[in-house]
């Protein structure tokens, strides 16, 4: 796996590496399930050029697949897109101003184009006067509450996901407390973030997002819990 994940964070970093002599098919195989896992096909794609990739004997079928990926990636963000759109339109009617972080937020705001980040949901902040509304608006819109651990003390985030005819499914993770963990959840609060927060344009001219100081500490409070609780 280390050879995998090195090879994969050269190319990012753009050390044009050669593919490895011994990069046999199941080598190969576990390169592309690491770039899966670590949600970074679309950014290879952008990142690496193709003619360069194969006069360093890049396997054609690994390039093919990131080729498809992207392609993937970018119809599933226009389509989430949209949705974002009619979130926010709609919360913005209600008089609610949410504050996105993590995936999106980041996507929108540090990648050249936000397919680029590919990611499985959208997180957003509300205050703990508007989670009701805000849950009820997203069920208006068609999204399904999913089935979780609830509790005052317990869960500070409800999940809501939208399946379409053709199978695609798009998730939204509401948040009233940033985190669910006791001491973690009151290190930000939404007022606070919303004070500090700043516009994506590109997204919708009712999206803001964690100002970048605040991205880089709340990526690092999850880098932390996601090693304690993997």
């Amino acid at each position: 796996m280390q050879d995998t994940e090195a090879l994969l964070c050269a190319a990012l970093s753009g050390f044009n590496p050669a593919w490895p002599v011994a990069g046999d098919a199941d080598f190969t195989a576990g390169f592309l399930e690491r770039s899966v896992y670590h949600g970074v096909q679309p950014l290879f794609h952008y990142l690496v050029k193709s003619d360069q990739a194969i006069a360093l004997g890049w396997p054609q079928a690994v390039l093919e697949e990131f080729h498809w990926q992207a392609i993937a990636w970018t119809m599933w963000e226009l389509r989430h897109q949209a949705l974002l759109k009619q979130v926010l339109e709609l919360l913005a009617g209600m008089g609610i101003q949410p504050v996105l972080f993590k995936g999106t937020a980041l996507a929108y705001s540090l990648y050249p184009g936000p397919a680029l980040r590919s990611r499985g949901d959208t997180d957003l902040i509300v205050s703990l006067e508007d989670r009701v509304r805000v849950a009820e608006a997203l069920e208006g819109l068609g999204f399904m509450r999913e089935a979780g651990v609830s509790g005052d003390f317990i869960s500070y985030q409800a999940s809501f996901t939208l399946t379409e005819a053709n199978g695609s499914s798009h998730s939204l993770d509401l948040h009233w407390r940033i985190n669910n963990s006791q001491l973690l959840a009151r290190l930000f609060s939404y007022e606070e973030l919303r004070s500090r927060a700043q516009a994506l344009p590109e997204l919708s001219p009712h999206a803001f997002a964690a100002s970048r100081v605040d991205a880089l500490l709340l990526a690092c409070m999850h880098r932390s819990g996601h090693k304690r609780s993997p």
